[in-house]
C-alpha cells in the first residue's frame, strides 16, 4: 500500500528495545493492516449506502466484522472514513454505518 493511501502513521506495533522477531512481525501486521485498510476502502467505495464493519466483512469476504471494527477505527481517526448513520446488524444490536470521506 502506498503512503498516499493512508496520510497518517499507525502507532509503533514495535519498540526500539525490543527483540528482532517483534520488529518481523510488527512489519507482517503492518502490511496486513494496509490490505485491510484498502479492502475497506474498495468495500465502501463500491457501496451506494454506508456500511457497517458487518456489512464490510461479508463484502469482502476475508476479514471478520471484529477484524473490520479494529481498522476502521484507525481508519476514522486518520480521517480516511467517517461515521454516517446507525443500523441494526445480525445480532439485533445497533451498529454504527461509515462511509469514505468526500
Amino acid at each position: 500500500m502506498n503512503k498516499q493511501l493512508l496520510p497518517f502513521e499507525p502507532q509503533r506495533l514495535a519498540r526500539s528495545r525490543d527483540p528482532e522477531t517483534s520488529h518481523m512481525a510488527a512489519t507482517a501486521s503492518r502490511d496486513l493492516r494496509a490490505r485491510h485498510h484498502s479492502a475497506i476502502l474498495a468495500a465502501l467505495r463500491t457501496s451506494a449506502i454506508p456500511m457497517s464493519a458487518e456489512d464490510i466483512a461479508y463484502l469482502d469476504g476475508t476479514m471478520d466484522r471484529v477484524q473490520v471494527g479494529r481498522r476502521i477505527c484507525e481508519m476514522v481517526e486518520g480521517g480516511l472514513i467517517e461515521p454516517a448513520g446507525e443500523k441494526v446488524i445480525s445480532t439485533g444490536r445497533r451498529a454504527r454505518c461509515f462511509q469514505v470521506r468526500p
